[in-house]
């Protein structure tokens, strides 16, 4: 068996659930259970900043087509489209280094999830940073 190091890292947890690392960037969670055809608003804009999304978790009861994207409508894709089918799923659980991220919204735009039909039980997860 091989010995792996794991260098150790200053982390604080606040009481909202947020992750600082000794990087200096907050890690935060956000979900929502998207049920509406088109736009769902995973992480609200945050003005002058981008969303950086390093992990996601996607789960539906239903056959729906969804697509990661920057701000409102699906203009600006960030994944392809996925095509899951019922009680299907898709997790991009990202990279062990924390400087690296999935996908990016551009500065002052939303996180949205843009699904093909209305479904209910589409179930977003995500861990990101605001930068």
């Amino acid at each position: 068996m091989a010995k792996r190091w794991i260098q150790s890292a200053d982390v604080d947890i606040s009481d909202s659930g947020a992750i600082t690392v000794g990087s200096g960037k907050t890690y935060k969670r956000a979900k929502i259970n998207a049920s509406a055809a088109g736009d769902n608003i995973i992480v609200a804009a945050v003005s002058g900043k981008s969303i950086r999304v390093v992990a996601i978790n996607v789960t539906t009861k239903l056959a729906v087509d969804v697509t990661v994207c920057s701000g409102a409508g699906n203009a600006k894709p960030l994944s392809a489209v996925k095509s899951l089918g019922d009680t299907g799923g898709w997790v991009d659980a990202g990279s062990a280094d924390p400087a690296a991220y999935r996908y990016g919204t551009d500065t002052g735009e939303a996180l949205n999830i843009y699904t093909s039909a209305a479904s209910k039980g589409v179930g977003v997860e995500v861990v990101y940073y605001e930068e």
